[in-house]
């Protein structure tokens, strides 16, 4: 599991994600985590680094570049809506196959139950 905060993406509407830094591979790029978990100060996304480059394909997002000044550093980053990116959060998959379960079983809270466990 990855740990990443981001709480900038609240006033920027983006989260930043990492594919290079100082012409080196970083973050996505390398990543061996099966589970990236972003936290901004109001959300928590549960996704996998397959989820993320998805997202990326699917949005045809383009990698920037910035610089940032304090560290000196030159990073290739990824500027992902956070509206895009909660799409293929785990949690919002599940609450979406929960709501299909309730459109073909309306009356089977028994199912509903078992998957809550």
């Amino acid at each position: 599991v990855e740990v990443k905060y981001d709480s900038k993406s609240l006033d920027t509407g983006n989260y930043i994600i990492d594919i290079e830094r100082n012409d080196k591979p970083s973050g996505l790029a390398v990543t061996k985590a099966n589970l990236w978990v972003i936290w901004d100060n109001k959300d928590l996304l549960y996704i996998s680094p397959a989820g993320i480059k998805e997202c990326i394909k699917d949005n045809n997002i383009k990698p920037k570049k910035i610089y940032n000044s304090s560290s000196e550093d030159i990073k290739k980053v990824y500027l992902i809506p956070r509206d895009k990116l909660k799409k293929y959060d785990y949690i919002s998959g599940l609450k979406k196959f929960i709501n299909k379960v309730r459109e073909y079983f309306p009356d089977e809270d028994w199912l509903l139950q078992e998957i809550k466990k």
